[in-house]
This record gives structure tokens, sequence and C-alpha cells, in this order.
């Protein structure tokens, strides 16, 4: 059990981080490898960490992964509640469905 989590921690320790900004928010990325872009976002309650077991496979095999922290979750930026309520009022506007004011 001890190498394996030491192998884990090693296959993390190679993994990079930055942030970028984009739509006004501030967006933590992990990222590791070279080649074809994976994309892998998480769900809910997660972190980009939830991804930590297929970083190792996709990076060998010639992608380059990147998992970035969704919206309002680890180090990205919680965006103001008026944007998340307006994209919600968007979408159900967009389903035909008029909620009251």
């Amino acid at each position: 059990m001890t190498s394996e989590k030491s192998a884990s921690n090693a296959t993390l320790d190679a993994v990079s981080h930055q942030f970028i900004e984009t739509n006004g928010l501030r967006m933590h990325l992990a990222e590791q490898g070279t080649g074809p872009l994976v994309l892998l976002c998480h769900g809910f309650p997660e972190l980009w960490n939830a991804w930590r077991y297929q970083f190792p496979a996709l990076s060998e095999a010639g992608y380059r992964v990147v998992a970035p922290d969704l919206r309002g979750y680890g180090q990205t930026d919680q965006p103001d509640n008026s944007e998340v309520n307006a994209a919600i009022l968007a979408f159900l506007q967009q389903e035909g469905l008029h909620p009251s004011s």
C-alpha cells in the first residue's frame, strides 16, 4: 500500500498548475503531458484531483490532460450569484419556461 501511495504522489508531482483569466474569473488548471488535448471536468462536489488516477495513463498514452477546478470550486473564483441566476433564468427561458419574479 505504501509503494502505491508513493507512486501516486510522484505522479501528482508531475502535474503542473496554472491560472487563467476567463469570462472575468480566475480559473485554476491542472495539466500533464503533451499531444492532443483531453479536457476532464469534475462533478459536484469534486475538484480537479478527482481525475488524479487518469492523469498518468492519459499523459503516458500521448495526450495533454487538463482538468480545471470548475467555477466556485477549489482555487477557481466563485462567480457573482447574479451571473449564476442569470444563466439559470436564460436556460429556463430557452426551454419555454417563464419563472415568476
